[in-house]
């Protein structure tokens, strides 16, 4: 019996092999793009940006589905700015960003959990401007809860 692999199955085993880990992970690799335009939304998505980035903000209560993994795809996940402070510093590394999504896909609250303390903050603003499609869950639209992990490299 003579074994043959398709050169389709050659090529994405090769991508994987050859891509950065953060190409196909949930990380965030950092670049010089900016982040969304607060005014590039309307005034009920601004609003609940700004509410969600502030500092001292409680956790919603209520019913919040806890998730590994989104059933949501993300529609918009901003790149945090790069802090001044952190790249004269030589600070990288990830920092993990526990969120909770609403019924809408829209971040509402957002910490930074662990990573450099000098990348948290750039970290959680940019988690409050994440989209995502809403998570069903029998049917219905719910509130969730998850890990949003960005990855810092300096350039």
């Amino acid at each position: 019996m003579k074994f043959s692999i398709c050169p389709f199955v050659l090529i994405a085993i090769f991508a994987l092999i050859a891509l950065p880990a953060n190409s196909y992970n949930n990380d965030e690799v950092l670049s010089q793009q900016s982040p969304l335009d607060v005014h590039d939304v309307s005034s009920e998505e601004r609003k609940i940006i700004e509410d969600c980035e502030l500092p001292d903000k409680s956790k919603p209560t209520g019913e919040i589905r806890v998730v590994a993994e989104l059933r949501g795809r993300a529609i918009s996940k901003p790149k945090p700015i790069y802090p001044n402070e952190a790249k004269k510093s030589k600070v990288s590394g990830a920092v993990k960003v526990d969120v909770v999504i609403d019924e809408k896909g829209r971040v509402i609250w957002a910490k930074a959990v662990n990573g450099e303390p000098m990348l948290q903050e750039a970290s959680r603003k940019a988690a409050c401007r994440a989209r995502y499609s809403p998570t069903i869950i029998s049917g219905r639209a719910v509130k969730t809860q998850t890990i949003i992990r960005y990855n810092f490299v300096l350039p």
